[in-house]
């Protein structure tokens, strides 16, 4: 059986804090491959992304001008065989818990016809998890639904985690059932869900989905695709998501959190030996 990874990639300080953790994923899982689809709005983001290719890293450009996600979904529904795992990682994927990647793709391959989640930062579904995020979110005073659009909630899950990544990292792995809206930041799947999703893609969306609301004139995306199937969230294996685009975060803000997220990362990798 063999996973692949696919990021819908483009920005390139977002992609410099992913890659080195993918590829401590690759070294450690010779079953994976990392496909880095190419879909860029800056030329220059276009160039780096070229570098990113090798060995089981494939950096692929045929949707490169169009940007055609659904048509992505549909070339693995394709090509793979059914024995194939898949993880969609969004480009702003910052860390990763990379020790806890196993448990990740084991979860996909024992429960088939699900979707399971990352334990996510910055992630409605996630943060209900954990309850010093919950009791964050709680102080907000926000719908679940509508945290995607609040950039107070963007900076309350990055300070938490900053403040206490070491102990959510230390916590057992553990998968748990959700029936919240699962926003697909990091989400993992088997052949029978993509190909399913491939046939429903871009067509009429049903009128409710996971609590969301959906009319006639709707089409449905990936996101709704995913919340059709029975979803699970991997305790343990967290994973930090920079930003919804709806939360309009400024420059200022998401420069700081990626250096925090450089550090921690650099701390996770290559932590300081004990004398």
């Amino acid at each position: 059986m063999s996973t692949v990874i696919f990021t819908f990639a483009g920005r390139t300080p977002n992609m410099r804090l992913q890659a080195p953790l993918i590829r401590r994923i690759l070294d450690e899982n010779p079953d994976t491959r990392w496909d880095v689809w190419n879909l860029a709005r800056k030329h220059l983001d276009a160039i780096y992304l070229q570098t990113l290719a090798s060995g089981r890293i494939r950096v692929i450009n045929d949707f490169w001008r169009n940007r055609a996600y659904d048509a992505i979904y549909r070339h693995y529904a394709e090509t793979c065989d059914k024995d194939t795992r898949f993880i969609k990682c969004d480009d702003d994927m910052v860390f990763m818990a990379t020790d806890q990647f196993g448990a990740f793709a084991t979860a996909i391959k024992n429960n088939p016809g699900s979707v399971i989640s990352a334990m996510v930062i910055n992630n409605g579904a996630s943060t209900r998890q954990d309850p010093g995020l919950w009791r964050g979110y709680q102080n907000l005073g926000i719908p679940l639904l509508g945290v995607h659009e609040d950039p107070r909630f963007a900076e309350m899950c990055h300070t938490y985690f900053f403040e206490h990544w070491r102990d959510m990292l230390a916590q057992p792995t553990k998968l748990v059932t959700t029936d919240d809206w699962v926003s697909i930041n990091m989400v993992g799947f088997d052949h029978t869900v993509i190909r399913k999703m491939a046939r429903k893609l871009g067509g009429p969306t049903p009128t409710r989905i996971a609590g969301r609301t959906f009319t006639h004139i709707d089409t449905l995306g990936d996101e709704g695709a995913v919340n059709m199937f029975p979803r699970k969230i991997q305790l343990g294996f967290v994973a930090a998501h920079l930003g919804f685009g709806p939360q309009q975060l400024t420059l200022a803000q998401e420069d700081e959190w990626r250096a925090g997220y450089a550090q921690i990362g650099a701390d996770y990798l290559h932590p300081a030996a004990v004398t």
